[in-house]
């Protein structure tokens, strides 16, 4: 019997590049006005730009502009909430993150959109007081794919990140293709979150 190692890499929101055999990232779009620009080739293999422009010059809070050439095909306004990063996941979904601009327990917003039969949705919306992890797979020698990548969301206090005590627990969200939903994991041990 063969043994089969996975190499699985944890990456917080900030990182813009991640590691992966089997997958190659999208490539920024030419920002201009805007805070952040992504290409998304999504995974029913259209080619749209999703764009979070500030409300006004004088308004930080972001709004999500997703198009297909020149046509506006989605449009999220994030409601007091300033965008940090957006990134193509290797599912082909979109997750982009947010703060709010008073802390807590809620300071970081994940929302990922999904292209689905023809139209963008959101799939997920997390709330948290530390960043949300991301981890990717490579792929082994025989180019299997290793099991489906993670979002890790710690289920810390913000009273307890200012202590800098970590997480005790974490909640995994894993992409279901079939369903087009993420499966919820509650409460998996944090030194057990990478574990499949």
């Amino acid at each position: 019997m063969k043994r089969r190692y996975s190499l699985e890499i944890s990456f917080l929101m900030l990182a813009s590049s991640f590691i992966s055999s089997s997958y190659t990232p999208a490539k920024p779009v030419e920002q201009k006005d805007y805070v952040f620009a992504q290409s998304w080739n999504t995974n029913e293999n259209s080619q749209l730009t999703a764009r979070i422009e500030p409300k006004s010059p004088s308004n930080r809070e972001g709004v999500l502009t997703i198009s297909a050439g020149k046509r506006t095909v989605f449009r999220f306004d994030s409601k007091y909430l300033f965008p940090t990063a957006i990134l193509v996941l290797e599912n082909g979904n979109l997750a982009t993150q947010w703060n709010t601009a008073a802390g807590g327990d809620e300071f970081y917003h994940l929302f990922v959109f999904a292209y689905i039969n023809g139209s963008v949705k959101e799939v997920l919306h997390t709330k948290s007081a530390t960043l949300p992890e991301f981890t990717f797979t490579a792929t082994n020698s025989d180019k299997q794919e290793y099991p489906q990548r993670k979002i890790i969301v710690g289920n810390a206090s913000w009273a307890d990140v200012l202590k800098l005590k970590l997480s005790s627990t974490a909640t995994v969200y894993t992409w279901n293709a079939k369903d087009k939903t993420y499966d919820v994991q509650p409460n998996i041990p944090w030194e057990k979150r990478l574990q499949r």
